[in-house]
């Protein structure tokens, strides 16, 4: 399809005349040394008394010093005739025009330089028009557009003729000075003033014969030896001086569409990097893509070998190369200018074995060094891959980019000569080049190897080699899935973009139709309107920003939209989005193809009219955070609980500066839902310590004893700076009123660190933590520690009896070389611990509540890419429900992609198949169940950004595909039982402690105790600060807090039989 795109383009750029015939012919290239071109003097190239005359030409140049003269008939500075020239300084760039003669006036010029300046590397189209008869004045224009004028005649007397020849890139005098380098194409002198119409016209016309009013025109196509043809048939043939080269117009360049197209080139030797060898490697790219491979000869992307790569959208786009030698790792960091930017940049990849150093260079300038001994001696860099261009050799990934000059030398390159690299033109055999592709001369796929060692390029599954013009092109036309669920009655939900490649300014396309179907769709009518918007050149779908394109009712068959939308060079998307049905149904599917786009009269078919995937209907999907919201870089780790009132309560980690983990300015923030998850109160922060030390990574657990949250957070420290004398911090933040405000952050890091003086750092892992039916409240946690005499992470658990309020960690090790983990009590009292792991999730079971554990074992049933995932208990027996039920969520795949859920109905042996909530990037989630048995998903979304944070609710008929539906409890209540008569239901012992809060004194109620009864009095910090022991007549007792300071105080009341805890809060 590509291929039939490439060739429909060539013949619309013929048709239509679409740029100068420079566009697929020869240009002259002039080097502002030594060469130009001559024409011998003729009454043709003057202009004489009460003539009108005009010149027009095409130029690109990037010369922005001295006042080099694009043409004259004229000998320098002084003296009669004309002259076209740029100036410098002030004036870098800008174009001025002198005439100079007899009669009157005797002397014409510009009104100073033009505004804007045409050294910008790109091709223009100027002119100089004088007007002798009417307007009498001299006119220069840019691109068809008036940017100059001169003096205006007061009569027509003026006679700028001379003898000298008419030159194109200096003056006429003898020394020819004044030298100009840029190229230049259709130079034509015509016999009239044009009008800007006819100027416009004149920058499309293919003129390649006499034409009326045409005096002179050389086009540079069928030259012999020195001598340029006059195709105006008046017989004014240029001259060549200094041997100038001709080129075609604009350079032919390999296009990249990221889709699944790349350039291949056999493994070889030449490739490899011998011992005692160095290499360098340059190529220009001009890219809006992220953290892609620009070349790669390493085997997916790993081990020994060489890549180029650019950093991720939030890491910055910088230049980087991935080099591995036997001896080991040898790249260099990261550069430090973004080349992401969709403008041309020169990249150079220099290996000294000399200086045993990598650099790498961005345009010209060295941004990082890497010196090493892996680098040099025998050190080889040696593989079987072949060499790849925008992808690597599992095809992870592909790159839209563009590529030019793409040369390897066997030597390590100077600064000096990287920058000659540059700008230098290389068509044939050099020394130390061992391959190059210019692109100019392809044959099918092939690329030829201009270096002459026969290493030719392959072009793949359409990758496609094209002009680089300035005239407004378009390359390709393709497709962009969506695959994030979408929720019922959602409104403009994207379901593909539609993008089109177009390069070139100059004659702007307008796009005018798409023509598409609803093919994928399961039903129609959950559908209720079909609206297509443009986004311009941004690839992310901002309803607020975005334009409404069209709109049409959803229908079977084909559909079109008409509209107007002028494209801009680059990508250009359009976005094909639904409103979704308040009636749709859960589980179908919505999809769209894409046939083709019209634009300007001619339609594009798009190189496949549907990509892979599509997006599946569930009962809710909405964004919460995304980066840049509030002014915050990244939002990261995602916490959820459903409180006790229903509402649903998040936590994330605004990270202020970036993805990065502590120490780092992070805030946790809370979000509230009270209708499901469809829409969000404004965040809050419940932790704030400033710009350096922050805090994050939340765990959520409700205490359905007293229906509090609390979230455990870490703070300050960064994990693996933690020591024990000065440990990260674990913090403990209470909500009594269902996540709506937050107490002050608790310290609770030396209950912790206090016991374990080999502990260096410690976290709890975000998501869930976990109350057991005896009210305790636990939580796993990743232990940095030595093992052995080696430091290792490993696992263990924490536990709080009172509410919270005071901490203990386990003995007992659930795993060595673990890392973030869940736990989860079982039906039988056990507690089962889910640990992170590379390959597939480890998992342990206490048999003593969490004293002790037994072997950890691997759940192949789970893969787990060596990330966070959430365990939940979803239903059980002992609380009425027909089954036992778990779930899992985790990024199943090899790589954090494809966030999914999991269930198990056997208390956790074994797990179903895994169902996807999001099939690309993600990493973190969270679980939790809903008041109405649904399932709610708060996941990191990495689809455009590191990350989106997205909540997703769904049912467990569609998690099972229907095998499975939730049932309420037959006994609802159990699932209510308290802590204290979950543990004996047949003790009867209560209290009533009254006022609560209080400014001073209350009092407690005992009923049905069963011998003595001791109260203590417990601070935060778990220190008895009272004690009283009473006989069991006693019913009731008042105590003071009249000289403690305000805050939260726990009562530990027992009889012979029960303990019972109790919060107070002083005021």
């Amino acid at each position: 399809m590509k291929n039939l795109l490439r060739l429909f383009c060539s013949c619309f750029m013929c048709l239509y005349g679409m740029n100068i015939q420079a566009q697929s012919g020869k240009v002259l290239n002039l080097d502002g040394i030594s060469t130009f071109m001559t024409v011998a003097d003729h009454p043709d190239l003057d202009f004489g008394a009460s003539q009108n005359k005009t010149i027009t030409c095409w130029i690109k140049t990037t010369t922005s010093t001295g006042t080099p003269r694009i043409f004259a008939k004229r000998n320098g500075a002084s003296g009669n005739g004309y002259e076209f020239w740029t100036g410098n300084g002030t004036n870098a760039g800008k174009f001025a025009m002198n005439m100079s003669g007899t009669g009157t006036p005797n002397n014409i010029s510009t009104a100073g330089y033009s505004a804007n300046s045409i050294a910008d590397g790109t091709w223009h189209h100027i002119a100089l028009v004088i007007d002798a008869s009417s307007n009498r004045t001299l006119y220069g224009y840019i691109d068809g557009v008036l940017a100059n004028t001169g003096k205006t005649f007061t009569s027509v007397t003026s006679d700028f003729s001379n003898a000298l020849n008419f030159v194109i890139g200096a003056t006429s005098d003898a020394s020819n000075s004044y030298k100009w380098s840029g190229q230049i194409d259709n130079v034509r002198i015509w016999n009239k003033a044009m009008t800007a119409l006819e100027l416009q016209a004149d920058m499309t016309a293919v003129v390649n014969a006499p034409t009326t009013d045409l005096l002179a025109a050389w086009n540079f196509e069928n030259i012999s030896g020195t001598s340029v043809p006059d195709v105006s048939g008046n017989n004014h043939p240029g001259t060549l001086v200094g041997s100038p080269t001709t080129s075609n117009a604009f350079p032919m360049i390999l296009s990249l569409d990221g889709n699944n197209d790349y350039m291949s080139v056999a493994n070889h030797a030449d490739f490899n990097i011998a011992a005692g060898q160095s290499l360098t490697i340059t190529c220009k790219i001009k890219t809006s893509d992220f953290g892609k491979r620009i070349l790669s000869k390493r085997p997916n992307g790993a081990g020994i070998g060489y890549e180029f790569i650019n950093n991720t959208s939030a890491g910055g786009g910088q230049f980087g190369v991935n080099l591995t030698t036997s001896a080991g790792a040898a790249g260099p960091p990261y550069g430090t200018s973004n080349i992401a930017n969709n403008i041309w940049h020169h990249l150079a990849m220099v290996v000294d074995v000399a200086s045993t150093s990598c650099k790498i260079y961005v345009d010209g300038v060295l941004q990082q060094t890497k010196t090493t001994t892996n680098i040099g001696g025998t050190n080889t860099v040696s593989n079987t891959g072949d060499l790849l261009f925008g992808t690597l050799s599992n095809f992870a990934s592909y790159m839209n980019a563009q590529l030019d000059d793409i040369r390897f030398w066997n030597k390590a390159m100077t600064a000096a000569e990287i920058v000659t690299d540059k700008t230098a033109i290389v068509s044939g055999p050099q020394t130390n080049l061992i391959a190059a592709w210019d692109f100019e001369n392809i044959s099918g796929t092939t690329v030829p190897d201009i270096s002459g060692n026969n290493h030719p390029g392959t072009l793949n599954n359409g990758a496609m080699v094209i002009a680089q013009t300035n005239e407004m092109q378009i390359n390709s036309v393709s497709l962009v899935q969506t695959e994030l669920p979408t929720g019922i009655g959602d409104t403009n939900q994207r379901i593909i973009a539609v993008k089109a490649s177009v390069s070139g300014t100059i004659n702007p396309l307008t796009v005018s139709a798409l023509k598409f179907t609803m093919s994928g769709t399961t039903n129609v009518s959950d559908v209720t309107n079909i609206k297509i918007y443009s986004s311009g050149s941004v690839a992310i779908f901002n309803l607020a920003t975005a334009t409404l394109f069209g709109n049409v009712a959803p229908s079977s068959g084909n559909l079109v939209v008409n509209g107007s939308k002028a494209l801009v060079n680059g990508d250009n998307y359009f976005w094909i989005t639904y409103d979704v049905s308040a009636t749709a149904n859960e589980g179908n599917l919505l999809d769209a193809t894409c046939e083709s786009i019209v634009t300007n009269g001619i339609t594009y078919n798009t190189t496949s009219n549907t990509v892979s995937g599509n997006r599946v209907i569930l009962l809710a999907n909405t964004l919460l955070f995304t980066p840049g919201d509030t002014g915050s870089a990244s939002y990261r780790i995602p916490a959820i609980i459903t409180a006790a009132d229903g509402s649903l309560v998040t936590v994330t980690d605004k990270r202020w500066n970036g993805a990065g983990d502590l120490a780092a300015k992070i805030d946790p923030v809370v979000r509230r839902s009270t209708d499901n998850g469809k829409t969000w109160s404004a965040p809050i922060v419940i932790a704030n310590f400033g710009a350096s030390t922050g805090a994050g990574d939340a765990a959520l657990v409700l205490d359905k004893t007293t229906g509090e949250l609390l979230c455990l957070v870490s703070a300050e420290k960064g994990f693996f700076a933690s020591t024990n004398s000065a440990p990260a911090k674990v913090l403990v933040i209470h909500s009594t009123d269902n996540g709506v405000t937050w107490g002050t952050p608790i310290d609770i890091t030396s209950q912790i660190y206090g016991p374990n003086p080999g502990w260096k750092g410690l976290f709890v892992a975000s998501g869930r933590a976990h109350q057991l039916r005896d009210g305790k409240i636990v939580a796993a946690i990743a232990v940095r520690e030595n093992v052995s005499g080696t430091e290792r992470i490993s696992n263990y658990m924490i536990t709080s009896e009172d509410h919270g309020i005071t901490w203990t960690a386990s003995t007992g090790r659930a795993e060595i070389d673990g890392d973030e983990a869940k736990v989860v009590e079982l039906n039988n009292g056990n507690i089962m611990m889910s640990i992170r792991n590379p390959g597939t999730r480890r998992f342990n079971i206490s048999t003593d509540k969490g004293a002790t554990w037994g072997t950890a074992y691997n759940q192949a049933s789970i893969t787990d890419p060596n990330c966070d995932g959430d365990f939940i208990r979803y239903t059980s027996t002992l609380d009425g429900y027909d089954k036992n039920r778990l779930l899992h969520s985790i990024p199943f795949a090899g790589s954090r992609k494809n966030v999914s859920v999991q269930l198990s109905t056997d208390e956790g042996t074994t797990w179903g198949a895994s169902k996807t909530i999001f099939a690309g990037a993600s990493a973190y989630s969270s679980l939790t169940i809903l008041p109405d048995g649904t399932i709610g998903i708060y996941y990191e979304n990495g689809e455009s950004s590191t990350y989106q944070m997205y909540f997703v609710r769904f049912s467990l008929n569609w998690l099972t595909n229907g095998a499975d539906t939730f049932v309420v409890a037959n006994n609802p209540s159990l699932s209510k039982k308290t802590a204290e008569n979950s543990v004996d239901t047949v003790s009867k012992f209560d209290v009533l402690v009254e006022p609560n809060p209080t400014s001073d004194m209350f009092n407690i109620t005992f009923n049905n105790a069963k011998g003595d009864i001791t109260v203590k009095i417990v601070d935060v910090s778990g220190t008895v600060i009272q004690k009283t022991t009473l006989s069991n007549f006693e019913t009731s007792k008042t105590f003071s807090l009249g000289n403690k300071t305000s805050g939260i105080y726990i009562l530990q009341i027992s009889d012979s039989d029960t303990t019972l805890s109790r919060k107070i809060i002083k005021k």
